[in-house]
């Protein structure tokens, strides 16, 4: 925006608003194309094909892109705001137990060698 004679006139460029239609219609297209079906009358979607692909094919570019989509930081305040400190200490108890034993679950992903 420039200013001329006392009063804001916009400048060339996009009207006021078109990044937020634009965004809004680009996130439909997408949506849209991630719902179609993959074949026609058939219950899989194509998203859902693509994420299948993706997990059999790079298992380590699917969970990268699973990561991406989770929230950075997992509020948990809310939740735990009315519980008593020995509850808190049993629920950190079971968490811990938890995550050692789905430690000790997981297979390790070994790596195709090519060639």
């Amino acid at each position: 925006m420039r200013r001329e004679n006392g009063t804001f006139v916009q400048s060339t460029g996009r009207p006021r608003g078109a990044r937020n239609r634009l965004t809004a219609r680009v996130f439909q297209d997408v949506l849209n194309h991630w719902n179609e079906p993959v074949s026609p009358g058939g219950n899989m979607r194509k998203g859902q094909a693509a994420l299948e692909l993706m997990l059999k094919e790079t298992p380590s570019e699917y969970v990268r892109a699973v990561l991406n989509i989770l929230p950075r930081e997992i509020a948990i305040e809310s939740v735990t705001s009315e519980l008593s400190d020995e509850d808190l200490d049993e629920m950190i108890g079971k968490l811990r137990a938890a995550l050692a034993n789905t430690e000790k679950l997981m297979p390790l992903i070994e790596a195709k060698r090519e060639g």
